[in-house]
């Protein structure tokens, strides 16, 4: 029965990290993931004035964590069946291994997220400064 488990969980986990990546490798994935920034304020209605702080706790609990876990988790417990450890160790250092996989794929997708840009110009921002133009800017009122 344990092997069972162990071996359903790898296959499951290991089966949605690849298809996960084989989407996003062509474009058709998206980020669907719950993206709260710990250290972020947040603003949940929209106005532009922050209500709160995110939860850390989002990051590590999303589909791409949860799907590592699983596979972590049933590889683990396979390779420590194989091995001849006790039942009681191979749960706890699968659950281990899971858990430690689950942390390591927030930290990573939280990297990743800080790579991004936003690429929106703040007009106030250009207010005062020297620019380059690079396309021809018309006498006032003109049309050519």
């Amino acid at each position: 029965m344990e092997h069972t488990v162990y071996l359903y969980c790898a296959w499951i986990g290991c089966t949605l990290i690849v298809v996960q990546i084989g989407l996003q490798l062509f474009g058709l994935g998206s980020d669907t993931d719950v993206d709260f920034d710990a250290d972020a304020d947040v603003d949940f209605d929209g106005d532009g004035a922050a209500e709160g702080h995110g939860n850390v706790f989002f990051g590590i609990f999303s589909f791409k964590a949860l799907a590592a876990f699983a596979g972590f988790f049933g590889l683990t417990g396979l390779a420590l069946m194989d091995g001849g450890h006790a039942p009681g160790m191979r749960i706890a250092m699968a659950a281990g291994a899971g858990f430690a996989s689950m942390v390591v794929v927030a930290w990573l997708m939280r990297g990743l997220a800080k790579l991004g840009q936003s690429g929106t110009l703040n007009l106030n921002n250009a207010v005062g400064k020297t620019g380059t133009v690079y396309l021809r800017v018309p006498a006032s009122n003109s049309l050519n």
